[in-house]
């Protein structure tokens, strides 16, 4: 019986040993899992708080960028005249007009155009031209301007074949059958200019 016995000990603790390594092995997965789930779960919750910052942040770019404010009209800007005299606008002093149409700020660079001012237009965008030509449109906004309605319609554009590139921020305001257009221009999709731009646009008389 003793014999019978002895046998039977090396297989009962072989069972319970392999029994033991089932459940450190099952616990050891379960564990796993538990904690790769835990690491998604933090991933996908870090994946959406950067998602909303990131729109809080762009919402706040767009409504600074979108505020209409005029700043102070120095009295020594000097006004523009049309050849045909059907309009006029002040700019600032430290600008330079080049030709009819192009105005260059104090550092010689090209910061407005005359597009090419007033004309009898009836819309002030034709997208089929934005297309053909391959302008980006990063925004557009409409404000009311002495009484009369503005679009402003902000775009990206390839400068030069050096890939630089640059935001062309045009006006257009509408008046009976008359459009004014007149872009200016920035390194930058959201100017700090903008309030400048405003103002200048604010002088318009036609």
């Amino acid at each position: 019986m003793s014999k019978i016995d002895n046998k039977k000990i090396p297989t009962v603790l072989g069972t319970v040993i392999i029994v033991i390594i089932a459940i450190t092995a099952g616990v050891l997965v379960w564990k796993y899992e538990k904690i790769k789930s835990q690491d998604e779960a933090g991933m996908q919750n870090r994946g959406v708080e950067f998602s909303k910052l990131m729109e809080k942040k762009n919402n706040q770019q767009k409504e600074t960028a979108n505020k209409f404010e005029i700043v102070n009209i120095d009295k020594n800007w000097n006004k523009y005249i049309s050849n045909s005299k059907n309009f006029s606008l002040n700019y600032p002093n430290s600008w330079k007009l080049e030709g009819e149409n192009i105005f260059l700020d104090e550092n010689g660079k090209k910061i407005a155009e005359l597009l090419p001012g007033l004309t009898n237009e009836q819309k002030c965008f034709d997208n089929s031209k934005e297309s053909a030509t391959r302008m980006q449109v990063v925004s557009k906004q409409n404000i009311i301007l002495n009484k009369n309605e503005v679009e402003i319609i902000t775009l990206k554009v390839v400068r030069d074949s050096g890939g630089k590139i640059w935001f062309p921020n045009i006006y257009c305001m509408y008046k009976e059958n008359k459009v004014f257009k007149m872009s200016f221009y920035d390194e930058e999709s959201i100017s700090n200019k903008n309030n400048l731009f405003n103002t200048i646009i604010s002088t318009l008389d036609f």
